[in-house]
């Protein structure tokens, strides 16, 4: 049996239903995905790279399945998002598409000092603290130092509301991060009840499921979206692909000030990933 070599230096089986994962989720028919995963077996050798597979994926993809020339890989079109604000702001909006009442970044007093937090969620009896997390590379794990900051500033603020330091009676806290929690982290966080929403975490209900299932795509998955325009995009509010079918190429440009073709092109092909 073949064996590949993850980015972290660990060996495991090569597993063909990943891969065909993979193009399922750029787009690929079950078909085109079986074809592509076959191709690729064609060039397995032992200990080969996972990336370099998922390089042969992509481009397999781009020969097949058209769509995926407009669209990168989720996992690194999050990663592309700038941390503050675009980030913080891409998941206050995704918990409130789960359903939770979300406040956004707020200063409150605890009993030792002032806190920063970056939100407040409410969901029937739960008031969490939201802790919002992200990294540049895809491969970095949010540490354990994370989940104790956490813990440090939950254990604050309740000590703070006892005093009447601020009216905030916080049930629990929630951390939501773009990249996987070591393992380390992850054994914290549930001991001390503190609720972590990652990529692939909770193993069934990971970040990137949630995301898929309800296309809740931030601008970055269109490749023609470079950090540049991500930044126009995000300085004028705009972090989904959603909210680019509210609007038209024209109103696009003058709100942003990118040129009327590209702010053509940036609406036709966000409208061919989210009408597909």
């Amino acid at each position: 049996m073949v064996s590949v070599r993850k980015f972290d230096g660990s060996i495991e089986a090569y597993d063909k239903q990943k891969v065909m994962l993979f193009c399922l989720k750029m787009g690929a028919s079950k078909e085109e995905a079986e074809m592509i995963a076959n191709k690729i077996e064609t060039y397995l050798y032992n200990e080969i790279p996972t990336k370099k597979i998922r390089q042969m994926a992509s481009q397999y993809l781009k020969q097949h399945v058209p769509e995926t020339r407009i669209r990168r890989d989720l996992r690194y079109a999050i990663c592309l998002l700038r941390p503050k604000p675009d980030w913080e702001h891409f998941v206050q909006l995704f918990m409130k598409n789960q359903g939770y009442g979300v406040e956004g970044n707020k200063i409150l007093r605890g009993r030792c000092v002032e806190n920063e937090i970056d939100g407040i969620l409410r969901k029937n009896a739960q008031i969490l603290m939201l802790e919002v997390k992200h990294h540049f590379d895809p491969h970095i794990k949010t540490s354990l130092d994370i989940p104790r900051q956490v813990w440090a500033t939950y254990s604050d603020l309740t000590e703070g509301f006892k005093l009447a330091h601020h009216n905030v009676n916080f049930t629990g806290a929630m951390i939501v991060c773009n990249t996987k929690f070591s393992e380390e982290s992850k054994k914290y966080a549930s001991c001390q009840g503190i609720e972590h929403m990652s990529w692939k975490n909770p193993v069934e209900r990971g970040l990137e499921v949630l995301i898929e299932e309800e296309k809740f795509y931030p601008v970055t998955l269109l490749r023609e979206v470079d950090k540049a325009t991500e930044a126009i995009l995000g300085d004028n509010g705009i972090i989904l692909l959603r909210q680019l079918l509210d609007t038209d190429a024209e109103k696009l440009s003058l709100t942003t000030g990118l040129d009327l073709l590209r702010s053509k092109s940036i609406i036709v092909n966000a409208e061919k990933i989210m009408l597909n």
